[in-house]
């Protein structure tokens, strides 16, 4: 919970803006379209709280008893901001928060669809129309469910990664993986009889000339490099005061910069394959607007170099 914390996994919220944890809600958390749902359900509840000065005391007025639902709307503000206060600006840490965000979003429906019967009744009278019109309404509203429980429809990456190594490298090859990340190839049936030797390389470990000297021997003798997600890539680039060195490796090695690569590492690796989740042949966000709770864990993009200098 601190900036000075040598914490791996700590990296990414460094320097990470108060509104971080508001952005992951936003385009991963509920999604666009579901989010702007929930604040429509959360400023029709606010409408029904009415303040009144009397004897310097307030008076709360709530329509048909909806103190309890705007307590909770005001205890669930309060936590949102709280939490995004915090260093640590974690979406998992709101876990609990989205059964309400669920009933502001239940609100913000019902309001839209009456809406939407408003505007039939004013314009058209067709009730083929208002059918057509509420029924692309909640079709847009599980469209970022449907997207996200692609990772249940389809292989999780590293396993379509692992079997692609098993196919296509080098049996007895060296592969490279990271510190705090999953080296790949995991353990999958169909693997051709082959096998590899796996090492890691100390991404996150201060940028000392003893780290780069390990970086360094390490990048040169192995065959490939593999980032099986962008807890490294994703996160230390952020932090360039404390990564200086590792930052420029991470955006020549992104960039096919080869040139730059030997004149850090001595050494150059060019990408030959990547494995993106599948909900990115749809949308893809900006990987600096998402954490890692959702690019490490549920939907990793894997990378695979090749080692050029050995060939």
């Amino acid at each position: 919970m601190s900036k000075d914390a040598w914490y791996p996994p700590g990296v990414q919220w460094i320097n990470k803006p108060v509104w971080a944890l508001l952005s992951t809600t936003f385009f991963v958390g509920l999604g666009p379209v579901n989010f702007l749902v929930m604040v429509v359900g959360m400023f029709v509840i606010f409408r029904n709280l009415k303040l009144k000065v009397k004897n310097l005391k307030f008076q709360l007025k709530i329509q048909n008893n909806k103190i309890i639902l705007i307590l909770t709307l005001l205890w669930v503000v309060s936590y949102f901001l709280y939490q995004s206060l915090e260093l640590v600006k974690s979406i998992r840490y709101t876990i609990y928060l989205y059964p309400f965000f669920a009933i502001f979003g239940g609100v913000g429906i019902s309001v839209i669809s009456n809406w939407l019967l408003v505007i039939w009744v004013k314009f058209f009278k067709s009730k083929i129309f208002l059918y057509v019109l509420r029924s692309t309404f909640y079709i847009i509203l599980l469209l970022w469910p449907f997207l996200f429980s692609t990772i249940y429809f389809h292989k999780n990456t590293r396993v379509e990664a692992s079997e692609w190594i098993y196919k296509n490298l080098k049996n007895h090859s060296i592969i490279l993986g990271e510190h705090w990340d999953d080296p790949l190839p995991l353990f999958v049936e169909k693997n051709y009889g082959k096998s590899f030797q796996v090492e890691l390389l100390p991404v996150f470990d201060p940028d000392t000339q003893e780290k780069w000297k390990i970086m360094t021997s390490l990048l040169s003798k192995a065959d490939y490099y593999i980032l099986s997600s962008n807890r490294g890539w994703g996160s230390i680039p952020t932090a360039p005061a404390r990564y200086p060195k590792m930052s420029d490796y991470y955006q020549a090695l992104l960039n096919n910069d080869c040139q730059k690569q030997i004149k850090i590492a001595g050494v150059c690796y060019k990408k030959i394959k990547e494995f993106l989740p599948f909900y990115y042949k749809f949308i893809r966000y900006p990987d600096s607007w998402i954490e890692e709770t959702f690019t490490v864990y549920d939907q990793p993009t894997v990378l695979i170099y090749e080692n050029t200098s050995s060939n």
